[in-house]
């Protein structure tokens, strides 16, 4: 199972004006080891199984001037405490990312030291099936039922003692 999407950008025309805003798009997101899927907006609160707990996560910032010395930073929120020192490498891997509820937020900062807007979006990773209420459900009840079984199984032993000893007191 693999999950995908994409993201469309409407490229805009260099502009000698340095304050102009920009933004960061996220190009796409692959979770687990099967092909990407392709990040657009309706892509929110998307929901993992556990098994796609590797996330790559690929960006561009619409900037055009000197796109070489563009740098960016990411913030992995429920996972990451702050955003990460400026970079040069567009893309963000995560591996063995615990269950949970994560935000991906990242922006970029061009030539000029202009920051872009801050893109994000929403996923959550389930956790394993031994770890879900209904299996722990399942662990108390087996739990339960293995002390009852022990505790039966002594009481057919003491049964079995007393009888044995009544039989001894009548010899």
């Amino acid at each position: 199972e693999s999950y995908t999407f994409l993201a469309y950008a409407s490229f805009v025309t260099k502009s000698a004006n340095i304050k102009q805003n920009y933004q960061v798009i996220i190009r796409n997101f692959r979770a687990g080891d099967s092909s990407a899927f392709k990040y657009g907006s309706q892509a929110q609160n998307i929901v993992l199984p556990y098994a796609m707990h590797n996330i790559d996560i690929h960006y561009a910032a619409l900037t055009y001037e000197n796109i070489h010395k563009t740098r960016d930073s990411y913030w992995l929120k429920g996972f990451d405490t702050k955003w990460s020192a400026w970079r040069t490498q567009p893309e963000s891997n995560f591996t063995n990312l615990p269950e949970g509820k994560y935000t991906f937020m990242v922006k970029a900062r061009n030539v000029y030291g202009k920051e872009s807007q801050i893109n994000s979006f929403s996923f959550q990773i389930l956790p394993p099936w031994y770890r879900t209420w209904w299996a722990y459900t399942v662990y108390i009840l087996v739990s339960i039922g293995v002390i009852g079984l022990i505790a039966w199984l002594n009481s057919r032993r003491l049964i079995r003692q007393k009888v044995v000893l009544e039989q001894i007191v009548r010899e």
